[in-house]
């Protein structure tokens, strides 16, 4: 790993819209995201934010 250079957690999505699949990768924690409706945001061509779409359980 670069010294100047933070690994952090990540997933790969795949979302339809119509009859187009696509595939983008977020950072955050797989139990963040589940099957079913999400927030996307395009910001520029090419670039999406796919928001969380539940949370994770809770430590006790």
């Amino acid at each position: 790993m670069v010294n100047d250079k933070t690994l952090v957690e990540g997933v790969s999505l795949t979302y339809k819209e119509g009859t187009k699949v696509y595939t983008s990768t977020q950072v955050g924690k797989e139990c963040q995201f589940t099957t079913g409706l999400a927030v996307v945001i395009t910001t520029t061509y090419n670039e999406t934010r796919i928001q969380p779409n539940t949370k994770c359980p809770e430590k006790s």
